[in-house]
């Protein structure tokens, strides 16, 4: 299997670890999932895209700190390629920021929340009840850290997890494409390095930081999101 990702921020004023990039986060969420992964980097939020379509790998867009409706060149040049993929039915998975950007490039729209910034461990429901079995607690809990969720769905998607907060958690399209506006890629360690570097109000940071006692179930995700997509 190979997964192509597609690069639109590498965080790197923002990462804690020296021996640990947003790239080998990703990769360590999968690999313990499915170890024999091949992965190619391309940095997107640099202009560098693939030339060309490969049939047999996966589409991986993950988190930025850029708005999905930003008309930045790289970002116009991203919503094209999306729509290429989508039209070639080729698999493409997103995390965070992948999720929004997915969803604007096939004709949803993201807005900024209205109800404060998603931060911490949130809890959300599948909609369907044979997708829930598949999980041990029949929910999904992830990390969050967003300013902005998809309030219009894509017109061709189906929402596959929500929640309160977040009532679009997730999206799916036909049997190519998931996302999720949580991240299976992000660690307790990570998530509170963020929280701690008060880059959003203290009550908001106190009340994170609480929600980090429950469990998440990131492994449990991924290997949905690979059967989902039969890769």
């Amino acid at each position: 299997m190979k997964i192509n990702i597609l690069l639109c921020d590498i965080f790197e004023d923002i990462m804690p670890f020296e021996d640990i990039s947003y790239v080998s986060m990703i990769q360590t969420a999968f690999n313990a999932v499915r170890p024999n992964i091949t992965y190619e980097i391309f940095e997107a939020f640099a202009r560098d895209l693939p030339v060309s379509i490969e049939e047999n790998a996966t589409y991986l867009i993950p988190g930025s700190r850029f708005e999905a409706w930003s008309d930045s060149p790289w970002l116009n040049e991203l919503r094209t390629f999306i729509q290429e993929l989508h039209r070639e039915q080729a698999k493409i998975i997103g995390f965070g920021f992948g999720h929004q950007v997915i969803a604007e490039a096939l004709g949803g729209r993201v807005e900024k929340t209205i109800t404060g910034n998603g931060l911490g461990v949130r809890t959300s429901t599948f909609s369907d009840d044979s997708v829930a079995t598949l999980f041990r607690k029949k929910t999904l809990q992830l990390f969050y850290f967003h300013q902005e969720q998809v309030v219009i769905p894509p017109p061709e998607s189906k929402i596959f997890v929500s929640s309160p907060f977040c009532p679009i958690d997730g999206l799916t399209v036909n049997k190519h494409i998931i996302t999720l506006q949580g991240h299976p890629e992000y660690t307790e360690q990570y998530i509170q390095f963020l929280l701690r570097k008060k880059m959003t109000p203290e009550i908001s940071r106190i009340k994170a930081l609480k929600t980090l006692q429950q469990d998440t179930n990131e492994k449990e995700l991924i290997t949905y999101i690979l059967h989902f997509l039969q890769v």
